[in-house]
């Protein structure tokens, strides 16, 4: 594998996502320390480019935000 980086971090392996639809994940390091690191794929804001309605826009806002605000809730709790 040739040597990839997301932000700061090296991966170890490639993301993998085996038919999960939602996200992929992997092993990275920094610093000498090894992380488990997840990339969520959906639900994915809209790009500004995007030719859709602002009453679409907004609805897809929305839920990605609710996904997110579920997200953080959930490693808020893991981490504590």
């Amino acid at each position: 594998m040739e040597e990839k980086y997301i932000g700061k971090y090296r991966l170890t392996t490639d993301l993998r996502g085996q038919n999960s639809g939602n996200a992929r994940w992997g092993f990275c390091t920094y610093n000498s320390n090894e992380y488990f690191i997840k990339e969520f794929i959906s639900p994915v804001y809209p790009e500004a480019s995007a030719p859709i309605s602002d009453e679409v826009r907004a609805a897809l806002i929305r839920e990605c935000s609710a996904f997110e605000q579920r997200k953080n809730r959930l490693y808020t709790a893991i981490n504590a």
